[in-house]
């Protein structure tokens, strides 16, 4: 499938392991990618970010991440196979930045956002 993007088996969950270091630029070529993914599912899926490798992000990074992610029409996370959009982060700045994509500035996308990668995973099974 992808070496970024995993779909879990016989679950209507996309998971993306974060691995990059602040740079911001690679959301872009991810967001393609992305939804060349959903364009291929059957079903409408949760879409797991974990960022818990992601530490240090100053504003500027952080700004240019949330807009590359939700901003546009063909943002990735406005893609209409995306039931809702779950975060995974111990960072308070980047789980801040995240809650304000159900706001009207960023298009009330669904997203909630979570420390851990099986709190997470047990959102999606369950919801």
């Amino acid at each position: 499938m992808s070496k970024f993007f995993e779909k879990l088996k016989d679950e209507p969950i996309i998971l993306y392991t974060a691995s990059f270091d602040g740079d911001v630029e690679i959301v872009s070529a991810l967001g393609a990618e992305l939804s060349d993914i959903l364009n291929k599912q059957s079903e409408r899926v949760y879409y797991i970010s974990n960022m818990l490798s992601v530490v240090d992000l100053d504003l500027d990074g952080l700004t240019k991440l949330a807009a590359a992610a939700s901003w546009g029409s063909d943002s990735p996370f406005r893609h209409r196979n995306i039931k809702e959009v779950l975060i995974v982060t111990r960072n308070e700045a980047i789980g801040s930045a995240a809650q304000n994509f159900g706001s009207q500035i960023y298009g009330n996308i669904p997203v909630s956002v979570f420390e851990t990668l099986e709190e997470a995973l047990d959102y999606a099974r369950n919801g």
